[in-house]
This record gives structure tokens, sequence and C-alpha cells, in this order.
């Protein structure tokens, strides 16, 4: 199956078949979803106990039909739907790679009496799939609805209670499909002594996306300076200050490396804390952070009570450093 056709804006072409696969599967699945028939609770998992009844578990509403829908039927309800400008990155990523798998299906509301479907959850999938002219329609969940204020506690409930990936399986999904940078991250982290985890703590790194997008910049140098920034966190947490505001400054000093023995040494014995309290202080003294800031301050830790100062090559937007 060959889906690396292209058309004249760029975006990748949907093979016929796939497409034509895509609703046979979906079709199939909705004829045995309302063939099925209710199922009776399995004695292994409920020991012979009906839940429902025992501890008067509601269904709110009816569920819904599974079926392909025209693009120009679906709509977005302004009454509830965020504004879709702040996912025009997000919209343009999906147009342009375009994978029915990734799609999924949208959920939707069928107005008593309209013709159109209001989109309940996939806005900005919807808003990709109009800029494809070789998507017709699209699959959705589609429930009838007899409000407008069903439709918004609906629209709430589906983003309440969708929690979001946890870092942990954003960087082992990474791993899996290939991605070396997420693979050398996951290498840092575990050469450190350390693990990945949901909170920032002594033993666990958190800022798994800080230290991808730094390898992407440069693996070398995060490769060079990684031991210097565990040896620094010993026992303490690694966060997006430290890695940033390090990465920075090694990048930008006028000669040598962090990693140059007098450099090494003499951040560790200046220390964490007053390595982040530099940074903090430059962050309040500019009223913004950030990589550049970050370094500033971490310079001026670093340099304190020295003759011979470190300093950074100077570059448009970024505060100055004081020497």
């Amino acid at each position: 199956m060959d889906n690396n056709n292209g058309n004249s804006n760029g975006t990748t072409v949907l093979a016929e078949d796939e497409e034509q696969f895509a609703r046979e599967a979906l079709a199939k699945l909705a004829r045995d979803f309302q063939a099925a028939s209710p199922v009776a609770e399995d004695p292994a998992y409920t020991r012979g106990v009906n839940k429902v009844s025992r501890y008067k578990w509601t269904t709110g509403s009816q569920r819904g039909d599974l079926q392909y829908v025209d693009k120009r039927l679906l709509f977005l309800p302004e009454e509830y739907q965020r504004n879709q400008g702040d996912q025009e990155g997000k919209i343009k990523k999906i147009a342009s790679d375009f994978q029915w798998p990734l799609f999924g299906a949208l959920v939707v509301a069928r107005r008593s009496g309209w013709n159109k479907f209001a989109i309940m959850d996939g806005g900005g999938r919807w808003s990709a799939a109009m800029r494809r002219s070789d998507v017709s329609s699209v699959p959705c969940v589609v429930f009838d609805m007899t409000s407008l204020s069903d439709e918004a506690k609906a629209f709430l409930g589906l983003n309440k209670n969708r929690k979001p990936v946890t870092v942990v399986n954003q960087l082992n999904a990474l791993v899996l499909s290939g991605d070396m940078h997420a693979a050398f991250v996951l290498a840092l982290v575990k050469n450190a002594g350390r693990t990945v985890g949901s909170h920032s703590g002594p033993n666990t790194v958190r800022c798994i996306r800080n230290l991808i997008d730094l390898s992407k910049q440069n693996r070398d140098r995060l490769d060079r300076i990684w031991p210097l920034i565990a040896q620094l966190c010993a026992g303490e947490q690694i966060t997006e200050v430290v890695t940033d505001g390090l990465f920075y400054v090694d990048a930008y000093m006028k000669e040598g490396s962090i990693t140059d023995t007098r450099w090494r040494d003499r951040i560790l014995r200046v220390g964490y804390h007053e390595i982040i309290t530099g940074a903090k202080r430059a962050a309040a003294l500019y009223a913004k952070g950030g990589a550049r800031v970050w370094a500033t301050g971490m310079v001026d830790a670093i340099n304190k009570g020295l003759k011979q100062r470190l300093s950074l090559r100077g570059n448009d937007g970024a505060p100055n450093v004081r020497r």
C-alpha cells in the first residue's frame, strides 16, 4: 500500500484502498455494536454479584451510533467549544501527515431537527480533515442530544475525565517508535542512576521533553555535560532550569567548556543551591525565565569572587552577562 503520493500543497494523499478499508472496518464494528446483546457479568470478576444493581450504577444517556459522517455536515458549536486558533500547529501537523488510526472517531451531537452535527470532541482533527481534499467523511460516534446544556455537559466530561499521557508512557512510546533522541535520553537517565518519573525527585527525572529537545539541538554537547549535571544535582532535582541553563552556558562560553577541569571544579564547588539561586535571581531581575536568563544568573554565581571570570559570547536579544 503506497501512502507516499504527494499533492500540490505538500500534504500526503491517502490511498483510496486504505480509506475504503477503514470504512468497511468501521461499518462492521458499527453492525456488531448495534447487534450486541447485554453481556452477563463474569463471575470471575464479580463473584456472582450484579454490581450495577447493588451499587446503583447509572447510565446517563443512550449509547451512540458509530458511522461515517460527511465532514461538511459537522460544525464547532461556538457556545462551548474552544477556539481553534491556538491549535494551528497541531491542526497543520495532523493535516500534513494524516493517519486514520491516529484520527480515531469524533464525538458529535445530532441535534433534534438539525441536519448537522455539533462536535463535542475532536475539533482539531475535524479542522485538519477539512484541509484534506481526499477526505470526504470521517468516523464519528453520534449521540442524539435534546439540549445545548446536555452537549456542554458532555464536552466538559470528555475533557475533565481524560487523563494526560504520563511522561513515562510518553518516553516508552517514543523509544518503541524508534525515536533515537528518546532512546538516548533514556540511556542518560539510567546512567545517572535515576528513573523517569512523573514527579521530580532526587532519584527521578521528569524534564524528559526538555532533554529530548536539547538532544535534537546538539546531542554531543548534552552527552558531554550530562555527567557534570548528574554530579551537581546528586540528591537534588534535575530540572529544566539546570539543564537549559548549563547547556546554554556551555554553548556560549567564549572559551572552553564547562566540562574543562577548572570550570567543572568551580561549578561543583559553588554547588547546586547557589547555581539555582543565581538562575532564579536573574529570572526575577528580568521578569522572565528561559535558558539565556538562567545562564546569566548561573554565570554570576560561578564568577562570584573570581578574578579570571567566565564570560559568554553576546547574542541579540539576550540579557547582558554582568562581568
